[in-house]
Order: structure tokens, then sequence, then C-alpha cells
């Protein structure tokens, strides 16, 4: 682990290097920005400063006392007008400099571009070329106001001038030491890293206006007036020093690409499978061992001892697998359990995955235990007795039982209505813009099922919504798929299911198989004695139709229309509903 100091050293020569290349390509363009930038600044705390004068004034019957001579000469109405224009006029000027920001900054960033003679990397890198370089001379110009700042209070507040540079030393100082001496508070810093600026710099200013405080009432102080502006310097010069410090931390978050946009020798670095430092550390076969030890002493009584584990393959980015052998003293057999640890950006996936596990306890998974903390990370514990992985000739027949199984599962009523507060069903997906862009590629043959379609559009959204919900699984993939001993099929993996109408997600090709899964399910759930085998058919092709549309693949889209409306035909039937 780098230490806190050298992270900063890093990052000051980096952003040193970043502020040298962009004067060197675009002064005229960087020079601007900066003053309007730093104008801008000065004129915004104009703008919040003099109607707090206006209300001083209005509050008292004369001009007070420490007014200069030449505004203390002039009638109060005309000084409170005057000073109420000059605010007014100052907010005018601030919005002038914003769109001089704006239009620079996009300047510069399009000349750093073309002088960096460079492919294009990725997506809407003008947008991010023009927000770092606004970004970097916000940060700048926010640091000059802030070092001018100091140098004002050094002349007319000495005292607050070394009470500001005692307290930022303190800071510095205390948090170096906490992130190199404690996990917690390092982590604490790296993700609440603009919570916790935010506090210190409030804090700072509490802490020199209670030095103002003492020398007021113990010291020789100066006049009011000089006082009141130390004030006002220190509050904004704090404000502007966070303002240069976040700009910094997000400027070096993005460092790869920005890196990559402005830097001749500098190559775009992509995600090659490494994972970060953390993970690495948790997944070493020592530290594994302790974790997953005390996962399994968290969600079980047993007295188990760990024999031996090995990487399970389930093909998710930041999601980590072992299968691990127990011994215990009750039972000589080897016991095997599943640990899935779940990564920083998976966290919701986690919580996705527990929640249906909670919330459906006949879904066709290994058994689950239960989850633990590891390091303020997740991980899932289940138990892996007798499971094996499908070979490959079995996949096909693994997704269809997995298929069959979810047709018979009655989700819960709170699984259902907290899906269908978060996302949106198959129903609410297919809007009839979908249909225009079918004309737009659909040939002479094809003009008449669209037209069909589209008479029968509101009919299909009626069907689809009247029928039962459905769990439906998006990682059912030869990594997932495993066979216990007894012949049945379970899925090792649950982050990414859904809640669809029923028929969703079946292989367009089986229509047999699915109208006798339709025939076993209705054994099963009582909710659908009556719902007809066409409606379910029918959503299986909508679902197969909606999902090639979505990968804009028309043309295999279009070749569904004709299955659809066969099916649509049918439950207009009377005869085919007293067949059903």
């Amino acid at each position: 682990m780098m230490k806190l100091q050298k992270n900063i050293k890093s990052t000051l020569g980096w952003f040193y290097s970043l502020g040298r290349k962009f004067y060197e390509v675009t002064p005229a363009a960087t020079l601007t920005v900066l003053t309007a930038n730093l104008f801008a600044q000065i004129l915004l705390v104009l703008t919040f400063f003099l109607p707090i004068k206006v209300l001083i004034l209005l509050g008292s019957d004369t001009v007070p006392k420490y007014y200069p001579l030449y505004l203390k000469s002039l009638q109060k109405a005309h000084l409170i007008v005057g000073l109420s224009l000059l605010a007014l006029m100052c907010y005018l000027l601030y919005l002038g400099c914003e769109f001089i920001i704006a239009h620079h900054s996009r300047k510069g960033a399009q000349k750093l571009l073309k002088n960096s003679g460079k492919l294009a990397l990725f997506e809407n890198q003008h947008q991010l070329a023009s927000q770092a370089y606004a970004r970097f001379t916000r940060g700048l110009s926010a640091g000059t106001f802030a070092a001018a700042s100091l140098a004002i209070l050094l002349y007319i507040y000495p005292l607050l001038f070394s009470a500001t540079l005692t307290y930022c030393a303190l800071a510095y100082i205390g948090l170096v030491s906490l992130y190199n001496k404690s996990p917690k508070a390092r982590r604490l810093l790296e993700h609440h890293h603009a919570t916790t600026l935010n506090a210190m710099c409030s804090m700072g200013f509490l802490f020199v206006f209670a030095c103002m405080i003492i020398d007021f009432l113990y010291l020789s102080p100066p006049k009011i007036f000089p006082a009141l502006i130390s004030l006002l310097l220190i509050r904004q010069g704090m404000s502007r020093l966070n303002i240069l410090l976040q700009d910094i931390i997000a400027l070096r978050s993005q460092h790869r690409q920005i890196n990559a946009l402005f830097f001749h020798n500098q190559q775009l670095i992509v995600d090659n499978g490494t994972y970060a430092e953390k993970i690495t550390e948790l997944l070493n076969k020592a530290q594994r061992d302790q974790w997953v030890a005390a996962a399994i002493k968290s969600v079980t009584s047993a007295d188990l001892q760990l024999v031996s584990t090995q990487w399970h393959q389930i093909g998710r980015t930041d999601i980590y697998s072992f299968e691990a052998e127990f011994t215990s003293a009750q039972s000589p057999n080897i016991e095997k359990y599943l640990f899935k640890l779940f990564g920083e950006h998976s966290k919701s996936l986690a919580e996705q995955e527990y929640t249906l596990l909670k919330n459906t306890p006949h879904i066709p998974a290994p058994q689950f235990l239960g989850r633990a903390g590891i390091q303020n990370l997740t991980c899932h514990v289940f138990n892996f007795n007798n499971y094996r992985k499908l070979a490959h000739r079995e996949i096909g027949t693994g997704v269809i039982s997995i298929n069959q199984r979810l047709l018979c599962i009655e989700p819960s009523e709170s699984l259902v209505k907290r899906f269908s507060r978060s996302h949106q069903y198959l129903e609410q997906r297919l809007s009839r813009k979908i249909i225009e862009n079918l004309h737009i590629i659909s040939s002479q043959e094809q003009v008449a099922d669209i037209e069909r379609f589209s008479e029968q559009y509101d009919f299909l959204i009626s069907v689809l919504a009247d029928l039962p919900r459905q769990i439906i699984s998006l990682d059912t993939t030869s990594d997932t798929l495993l066979i216990a001993v007894d012949g049945t099929t379970h899925v090792s993996h649950w982050a990414s299911w859904k809640m669809e109408p029923l028929g969703s997600n079946w292989p367009v090709g089986e229509h047999a198989t699915l109208r006798l899964g339709i025939e076993t399910a209705r054994q099963e759930r009582k909710s659908l004695v009556d719902v007809p085998a066409a409606a379910v058919l029918l959503c299986a092709f909508t679902y197969a139709f909606e999902r090639l549309c979505h990968r804009s693949n028309f043309s295999d889209a279009v070749a569904l229309l004709p299955n659809m409306l066969e099916q649509l035909e049918h439950l207009k039937t009377p005869r085919n509903e007293q067949e059903q």
C-alpha cells in the first residue's frame, strides 16, 4: 500500500505536467480560461457580499462609521441603490465569465486533441477533454484565489494567517497518519473523500473563527472592518482550497483517459483482467483460507476444518468464486461448500442475488446458507455437495430444464411488488416506436405483417399484462449450470434475475417443449389453470422479438412476426379458448 504522502507527491507532479502541457499547446486559451475563472470567483463573492451590506444599511439609521469617507458622503438611499445595482452588475459579469470559460475550454480541448494526433479512443472523448480542461483551470484558479486570500490575510490580519497555516499543517499530518496506519480510516477516506474534505474545510473556518474570538476577547485585535474582511477571505479561501483538492482528485481518477488524450507518448490503458490490490490480497491462498474459514463459521454452527480451496469458474467480472472442502469431527466424509465473493463494483449484484434466494426458497440453486462480511465485501455461501458442471452436450437440455422449473415457481407477492416498483415488464418496454423502426428496414413483402402487428398491438399488450409473472435467469451459461447427483439441474449464480410475463426467455425453437412445460406448471401453480397456452407461446416469441429489436437485429425480429400473429389469432378464436 502506497503511503498517502507519496500519493500526494505523485498526483501533484502529474497535475503540474498536465498544466505544462496545456500551457505549451494552448497558452492563449489556458490564460483566458484561468483569468476568467479567477474573475468569476471574485465576482461571485461580491455578488453574495454586496446584498449583505445592503441589508446592513437597511437596518441602520445612518451610514455606518466604518464606511470610507467617499461613501459616507452619499445619501443612504443612493448608497443602497448603488450597491444593489453593483451586485446585479457583478452577477451579470459572472455569467459572462462562465460563458467565456465554456467557449474557450472547448476550443482549448479541441486544439489539444488535434495536437495529440491520435485516433478516436472512446465515446464522448471530446466532452471528457473539455470537462478535464475546464476542471483543471477551475481548480488552478481556485488555488490562485486561495493563495491570494492568504497573502491579503497576512497583510491585514497576521494572527489569522498563522492560525490558518497551523490548521492546514495539523490537518495534513492527521490525515496522513490516519491513512497510513488505519485500514478502516483508509477505506473511509477513499470512499468518502468529498465529505471528508468538506468537513475539514468547515472545521478549519471554525478553528480560525475561534482564534479571532480569542484575539478580540483577550489580545489586541484590529478594527472590526479588517476583521470582517478577513473572516470573509478565510471562508472563501477554504472553500476554494476545497474546490482545488476535489478537482485534482477528480482529474486523477481519470488520469488514464486524460493521459491518452493529451500526451503523445501515452496510450489508452484498458483493464487487462488484473485484479485490484485489495482483491489480489484477499484471493492469495493465505488470506483466502482465513476468510473462507471465517465465512463458514458465520453461516453454520458445525465445527468444520478447512482442507482445500479451488477456483470455481462462473465467468462474471468482479465476482470471485471458490469451492472449498471441509472435514468435521461428526462425519468422516468430505463436505463441499461454494463461496462467492462480490467485489466493490458488484455490491448491487450481491444484494439482488440475496433478495431472490431469501424470498424464493425453491429456486433451482445450491442450498443457500447465508452471507458473510469480508472486509466490507459480501460473500455468499452455498452447500456444494454432490454437484458437477454440465458437459457441453448437456447444456441445451440443462437450459430447458431450468426454464421448465422456473415456470413452476410462483414468485412471492412481495417480490413481485418490489420488482414492479424498480423495473419495467416486457409489456411496458414494448412501445409503438419499435413498429416505426420496423417500417424503416422492411421489404415490400413484410409490410403486410407489420401493419397487422400494428393493428393488434393493443391486444398484444393486454395479453402480456394479464399473464402471471415468472422469474427468469440471465446467468444460465455453461459456467453456471450444475447437475446434482439426483439428476436435477441447478444454476450457481442468480445475480441477474428478472421478473417477466410467463413464457419469457424461452428458446423460440422449443415450442413443443414449452407446451409440455405449461402443462406441468399448471399442476403446481393454481394461477396457471386458466392461462391459454397460446398466450404463453406468444410471450415467448414477443420476448425474443423485443431482445432482437434492442440489439437492432430487425431482420430476425421481423421473421418472428408470423409466429406472433398466429398466436394472436388463436387467442381470438373461441374454439381455441375452449380447447385450452
